[in-house]
């Protein structure tokens, strides 16, 4: 008798749970055909028919990282100076494509819809920095291995846009000093005797004196542990890449542009603003 009780019981509870499955399976399809978004519908390549809108949202969520593209402020070009102008950027419009889906017929293939992201800077802004408000020069002495790292570290910083309130790094923008990026061994000051990038101290510390001149704010400013011919004492700016930095912040609010060479041994840095 006790084992036939456990079997009714059984067989009840499990009669039970295959009712309350179906019932559950029941409420979903009605959901789904009440709330969800009509059979047979397609975002772009995605099937989303019938699918409740916190089922679209993670398909959406996905679209979103799939066509962001950010916005490209205007630059110039590293040797000519020529203004290549700014690019807007693309994000999807969740909201109009979530209506978009939602509004679209049966077996209807729907478009992610897209918006543009403005950049933070425009073209104009370049184009009315006509005056220099920044100058100093060293000149050059030593190897020809060090010309080059100094030429190279040149050409990093030149034509470099500082946006206002923008942070400039002098070893962000330069880069490492290492033989796969063109480097040379030179003599290093305060160093023991050759170092790759010999030589492109005097680039920092030329751009030093410039920031100093154009009355911009310095951020970080290490001096050498001995005195520089290339300067007065004091004058210096030491730079180690991943351990000793420049860094000075454009604290106008205007853009400024760094424009820098050597010519005939003379290196020189300019600060174009406004």
């Amino acid at each position: 008798m006790y084992q036939l009780t456990l079997n009714r019981k059984a067989v009840f509870m499990l009669g039970m749970l295959d009712f309350v499955s179906v019932y559950a399976s029941w409420i979903d399809r009605l959901e789904r055909k009440i709330y969800g978004v009509k059979p047979g519908v397609y975002i772009e390549e995605q099937k989303v028919g019938g699918f409740l809108p916190e089922e679209l949202e993670v398909v959406l969520d996905e679209l979103v990282i799939r066509y962001r593209e950010m916005p490209r402020n205007p630059y110039l070009d590293r040797e000519t100076g020529e203004i290549i102008p700014a690019k807007y950027g693309v994000e999807v419009d969740v909201p109009a494509t979530y209506r978009a889906v939602f509004n679209a017929p049966p077996h209807a293939r729907v478009r992610v819809i897209t918006k543009g992201i403005p950049p933070l800077h425009t073209a104009k802004e370049l184009e009315e920095l006509n005056r220099q408000i920044g100058y100093f020069h060293t000149w050059f002495y030593g190897s020809w291995q060090r010309h080059e790292n100094i030429s190279l570290a040149l050409l990093s910083i030149n034509n470099q846009i500082v946006w206002p309130g923008e942070t400039f790094s002098f070893n962000e923008v330069v880069g490492p000093r290492t033989p796969e990026r063109g480097y040379r061994k030179a003599p290093v000051i305060g160093g023991d005797g050759l170092g790759f990038g010999g030589g492109v101290c005097q680039v920092s510390t030329t751009l030093y004196n410039t920031v100093l001149d154009a009355g911009l704010e310095v951020v970080e400013r290490h001096p050498h542990s001995s005195r520089v011919p290339y300067v007065a004492p004091g004058m210096d700016a030491t730079v180690v890449f991943g351990a000793q930095d420049f860094r000075f912040r454009n604290n106008t609010n205007h853009p400024v542009i760094i424009k820098a060479g050597i010519s005939r041994g003379k290196i020189s840095v300019h600060i174009i603003g406004k």
